[in-house]
């Protein structure tokens, strides 16, 4: 059996092109998945403070505790914030510092009316190389403005709770103590 070696170019080609857009694919979606963890860590870290809060609440009234406990609260409400921070969407000025318009990105999306953000799309969308380069500086933006300050306050997050909890324990270690 004979094969044209020019089908076979175009087979290599499409094989080539679906390898690509396969690996962009999954690599979109792990960074979804990224946001994802992170606005469930910061639920969780709010679920847990808001369990604390009220259980400390319970000793300020007490002298002996009472120091501890107001830096525990204080930790734990700053942490919350900081998780709330986390958790809401993160935006960008409507254009790329160099003032390009990213047109995968909810950011500058939602600030374009339906019909310019059409007529901006369909060139883009009709041309596969370009489509896979936006796809690629997409990631960069998820990465760069979503994931980045994400974990970040998340991270001041744990911080805050962590340093603050542990300073209220070892002012209540001292006083049991000296």
């Amino acid at each position: 059996m004979d094969e044209n070696p020019h089908n076979t170019e175009v087979n290599n080609e499409r094989w080539q092109g679906l390898v690509r857009a396969s690996i962009l694919s999954s690599n979109t979606q792990k960074m979804y998945n990224y946001i994802n963890l992170a606005d469930q860590k910061a639920m969780g870290v709010i679920i847990l403070n808001s369990i604390i809060i009220p259980v400390v609440m319970g000793q300020i009234n007490n002298p002996d505790t009472k120091l501890a406990a107001t830096l525990s609260i204080i930790a734990c409400v700053a942490s919350m914030f900081t998780a709330m921070a986390c958790i809401f969407p993160k935006r960008r000025a409507m254009r790329k510092p160099d003032g390009s318009l990213n047109l995968l990105h909810y950011s500058d999306i939602g600030r374009l009316e339906e019909s310019e953000y059409l007529e901006m799309i369909k060139p883009l969308y009709n041309n596969p190389p370009d489509l896979a380069v936006a796809v690629i500086k997409d990631l960069h933006d998820i990465s760069r403005n979503v994931l980045l300050p994400k974990f970040a306050w998340m991270k001041l997050s744990y911080a805050t709770f962590f340093l603050g909890n542990l300073t209220a324990i070892l002012i209540e270690l001292y006083t049991l103590w000296f």
